[in-house]
């Protein structure tokens, strides 16, 4: 298996499939834009393991659940033997969220390559996207992550100090039976450690959508050859947001799914189907605006000046029957036959960067859900 970054802060990547002639990505003088995240630096270390990526992040997520779960067996939160989905949901959420950002790194790799005929783009210029479009810089991560675990901190703080006043339960004490755990010492460090790596690792990942998105979009609206006739490569990207969206649907509607309570608030899951949908929309189509745009004028100026053709053709025709000279009249049919013949097929170019399978995708998986839960309010309100 080749190897999707290379470790070290000064390295310079190495992805599946490059999109640089070949050499270019070795060369020590195209120097990254910035060191690699702690992400990037683990998701490294993760390819050169001689199993697959996701067996690692599958264990990680075993080994939580299995300690969580033994942490409740021995406090008597539940009887051993019992399972709860909602410890599973936040066992194997860090895993997802780990796995989801390597994968996505690995499929904008070979996103980029497929892209290439599409690129417009010196070597450095497209090494220095290859390494951008995989590699989230090492400063800024940290402090988002950071900031997003603060800014959780502070908000329990926050409650439980304005509650304590007012004489009400704060979030601090409500936790074993928000999270489900025995009010031991060890069940709540455990579950207190887990929530902290997950606000950290949630942090990292809005950090990378937000970055690889960016990315992407600068690729389509600053580097891209146009051609209408040969829109394949344009498709390439719309896959990585696709997973994108799909990735954050998965991980709410485990939630929604696996908290207690939830499922039984209609409003509540509707509304926040809503939002998700919202979300998974926008993290789908912000990146391809850019090169929509720049379709809708390349189409428009070639229709333009299939425009101006047409009218010169037609004026020549009318010439030719005010003037009455007739001959070679079947030249001029079929000049403006094929002239209407490929106004036609303008016309019929689309103008988004997907497929009409990628949308598909995406909204079976946000509408299915919505649809099983709505199947499964209605036959529990009906039946006894």
């Amino acid at each position: 298996m080749t190897r999707r970054k290379a470790t070290g802060t000064g390295a310079s990547p190495r992805v599946r499939a490059s999109p640089l002639p070949a050499g270019a990505a070795q060369d020590p003088s195209l120097i990254p834009p910035y060191p690699p995240s702690w992400f990037d630096r683990l998701s490294a270390r993760i390819d050169r393991l001689p199993i697959s990526p996701y067996v690692v992040y599958v264990l990680f997520g075993l080994v939580s659940f299995i300690a969580l779960t033994l942490a409740q067996w021995a406090g008597g939160e539940y009887p051993p033997g019992e399972f709860r989905g909602f410890h599973a949901f936040l066992a194997f959420l860090l895993p997802l969220n780990l796995a989801l950002m390597h994968y996505l790194d690995h499929l904008a790799a070979n996103a980029l390559e497929t892209f290439r005929p599409a690129l417009a783009a010196t070597p450095e210029e497209a090494h220095d996207l290859q390494y951008r479009v995989t590699t989230l810089p090492a400063r800024t991560a940290a402090r988002i992550a950071s900031a997003v675990v603060l800014a959780n901190i502070l908000l329990v703080l926050i409650d439980h100090l304005i509650l304590r006043l007012s004489g009400e339960a704060s979030m601090i004490e409500l936790a074993p039976n928000l999270f489900q755990v025995a009010a031991t010492p060890f069940s709540l460090a455990l579950t207190g450690a887990l929530v902290l790596a997950l606000w950290w690792i949630s942090g990292t990942f809005i950090y990378h959508t937000v970055h690889q998105l960016r990315v992407i979009s600068r690729i389509y609206s600053r580097h891209t050859r146009l051609r209408l006739l040969h829109l394949g490569p344009l498709y390439t990207f719309s896959r990585v947001t696709q997973r994108t969206a799909i990735g954050i649907l998965v991980a709410a509607y485990a939630f929604l799914s696996s908290a207690a309570g939830f499922r039984e608030q209609p409003a509540l899951f509707l509304a926040s189907g809503i939002v998700l949908g919202t979300i998974a929309a926008a993290t789908f189509a912000w990146p391809l605006l850019g090169v929509h745009r720049l379709l809708v004028a390349e189409k428009e100026r070639r229709l333009d000046e299939n425009t101006r053709r047409l009218e010169t053709g037609i004026a020549d025709l009318h010439g030719r029957m005010d003037r009455r000279r007739l001959s070679r009249m079947d030249d001029l049919n079929k000049a403006l036959a094929s002239l209407d013949l490929e106004r036609a097929m303008l016309a019929r170019i689309p103008t988004w960067p997907w497929d009409p399978g990628t949308l598909r995708g995406l909204v079976a998986a946000l509408l299915v859900p919505l649809i099983i839960w709505l199947i499964q309010l209605g036959a529990e309100r009906l039946l006894p």
